[in-house]
């Protein structure tokens, strides 16, 4: 990975001290759902993006080797030490973690539960659930970060939860520790109508706490103990086996959530347990400090022949962070071809909805006039992305060649000789913000389309 793009990922970590991790393969695969979706299920944790995942082990300070499994609970970790640590940090431990036993009265996903316990509603495979976490090692007390989505294929219309997944976390087959995300003043249900494609991703962090089976003596609200454990993915979901597509297109949001309440049948999602190894103590999770609300909004679109634009420039929040593999170098007469990491990174309070396009656009500039793009008018990358704060979500920014202008985006004429100033861009469709209770629509879904926009750099043809 580049070495400045890392660095650009660890000072978003420094505003918002939580993971970065890959989620263009989920994407990926969930938009490939109806033809593979046994290879998606098995490649779980698999092909993740390698630049995100070395940054992910950089800012996590993680070595990747396996540990020794730590004996079984109760645990008893050793006590603080006079090494300084990273503030924030988790608090050292000096009592044993105790975790919750196997209940066999609890239904799945229940804290307590024992992870072949059968769900409260029937099982349904027509929907896909996928996690991928943010490292496959973590240390005690530190946020988990994970991106999660739910797709559906199904022939009638489904609801989906608008919180994405929920996580059983497990030791020894026994349910310890569950993440349970909830959005305030959104929606509880997503519609699923049908379209294939529809698809939310969650960026995710979640804190890693024992849970509360209701039994005496449990560790509730401490750290995890160092150990092996198993996240398990799973929702409930709705099928409205009663419904068209049309008519459910026509309510609203508190309309829709009704519907489901009044005619869904309920199921119950099941997705790939992935391993997660804790190393380390702590008695509690470390609290990360809340980050200034930015309600900038987002910067409009640039045009052939038309001044540069401002850059680098955020919205509501989000910001772009993109590194050249190598630097741009083309041929008079040949076209130019540029291969880029990227990531959006979001540092502002509660959670970022957002409706935008995963690629990454460039804008060509040369004297203050921009002469060239690779934009195309397209909506097959277009996702819904719900993201929590410092949680960097990887871009598709494959290799692509920079050509000059035409009226309708990319031409084939390559770039004349000399040097050239290029921007690198996201479509955005809408930006909301849920913090504190208030949602903030920084860009309606009715405004014209606009643009998060990184820092240039510099291509040069000869």
């Amino acid at each position: 990975m580049s070495v400045d793009l890392s660095r650009a990922l660890r000072d978003a970590a420094d505003r918002a001290p939580l993971r970065g991790l890959d989620g263009q393969s989920l994407a990926d695969r969930i938009h490939r759902r109806r033809t593979v979706r046994t290879t998606a299920r098995a490649a779980l944790g698999v092909g993740l993006v390698g630049a995100v995942v070395v940054a992910a082990v950089h800012l996590n300070g993680l070595d990747g080797r396996v540990h020794p499994v730590p004996p079984a609970v109760p645990t008893s970790s050793p006590g603080p030490t006079s090494t300084p640590t990273a503030s924030p940090s988790p608090t050292p431990t000096t009592t044993p973690t105790v975790l919750p036993v196997g209940d066999p009265t609890r239904p799945f996903g229940a804290c307590g539960a024992e992870v072949t316990a059968e769900p409260q509603d029937p099982v349904d495979d027509r929907f896909d659930i996928v996690a991928e976490l943010g490292a496959a090692s973590l240390e005690a007390g530190r946020p988990l970060t994970y991106q999660g989505s739910i797709g559906a294929d199904v022939e009638h219309p489904a609801a989906v939860p608008s919180a994405g997944p929920r996580l059983a976390v497990s030791r020894d087959g026994v349910v310890v520790a569950t993440i349970e995300p909830a959005d305030d003043d959104t929606p509880a249900w997503e519609r699923r109508l049908g379209a294939g494609l529809e698809v939310e991703i969650h960026a995710r962090a979640a804190q890693l706490s024992v849970c509360d089976a209701g039994q005496q003596g449990v560790s509730v609200g401490h750290a995890l103990p160092a150990g092996e454990y198993e996240v398990q993915p799973w929702a409930r979901v709705s099928v409205l086996e009663s419904s068209d597509a049309t008519s459910l297109e026509a309510l609203d949001d508190a309309g829709f959530d009704q519907l489901v309440r009044d005619q869904g049948s309920l199921r119950t999602v099941l997705g790939t347990p992935v391993p997660l190894l804790i190393t380390g103590a702590a008695d509690l999770p470390v609290q990360v400090p809340q980050p200034a609300l930015d309600l900038t909004p987002a910067a409009a679109a640039p045009a052939c022949g038309g001044p540069a634009p401002t850059a680098p420039g955020r919205a509501a929040g989000l910001s772009l962070a993109l590194v050249p593999n190598a630097p741009p170098v083309g041929e008079v007469g040949r076209e130019v071809p540029v291969d880029a990491q990227a990531a959006l990174i979001y540092d502002g309070p509660g959670q970022l909805r957002a409706l935008l396009d995963l690629w990454v656009t460039y804008w060509i500039v040369q004297d203050g006039v921009v002469v060239g793009s690779t934009w195309v008018q397209t909506d097959a990358s277009t996702v819904r992305l719900a993201m929590d704060g410092g949680v960097p979500h990887p871009l598709d920014a494959n290799p692509l060649t920079l050509t000059a202008c035409s009226e309708a985006g990319p031409s084939d004429v390559p770039l004349p000789a000399g040097t050239y100033t290029v921007y690198p861009s996201v479509w955005t469709l809408s930006l909301q913000v849920h913090a504190a209770g208030r949602t903030h629509d920084v860009q309606p879904l009715s405004s014209e389309p606009g643009m998060v926009l990184g820092a240039p750099f510099t291509v040069t043809v000869g």
